[in-house]
């Protein structure tokens, strides 16, 4: 009677070792057909990245061409201000940038590798300590000036 309660035990055993086995099957299916999602994600993506982009620092003046379309005409509008914040990588990449217009701050988030931003040009390299210049929210007039950095090229 022993043997039989032993045996019963050892065949439940196997038969959840063999559940257990055919779970760890099925993920590594599961995982294989995500990688190749994975990589075909990543493959469109790479055909949407913009190679032309400058190297752009928190604290610099930069003007970004924005695609605007009124009616059937596009034309491109410029936004010069400063970078405040830079967030993401790759394709997700994005900065924000502030100008004061008509003594009102206005801040703008760009999707760096949009296809509605045509171009963004460097024009000044800001003197900057910290990731994220929020502070220059609270300030107003020439208080909001950042330092020039030469020490980067253009």
């Amino acid at each position: 009677m022993l043997q039989g309660g032993i045996r019963r035990q050892v065949v439940g055993q196997t038969s959840r070792l063999k559940r257990y086995l055919q779970a760890i099957i099925e993920d590594c299916e599961f995982l294989t057909r995500t990688m190749n999602a994975y990589e075909i994600i990543r493959s469109i993506e790479a055909e949407q990245m913009k190679s032309n982009l400058p190297v752009i620092y928190v604290g610099d003046t930069v003007k970004v061409g924005v695609i605007i379309q009124e009616g059937n005409k596009e034309r491109t509008q410029p936004y010069e201000g400063v970078v405040i914040a830079k967030r993401g990588s790759g394709i997700n990449q994005n900065i924000t940038v502030r100008k004061t217009f008509q003594g009102v701050g206005v801040e703008r988030v760009f999707l760096l590798h949009s296809p509605r931003i045509e171009s963004v040009k460097v024009l000044r390299r800001g003197k900057a300590r910290r990731a994220k210049l929020y502070y220059l929210r609270n300030r107003v007039g020439k208080a909001t000036r950042l330092k020039q950095r030469f020490d980067r090229a253009l």
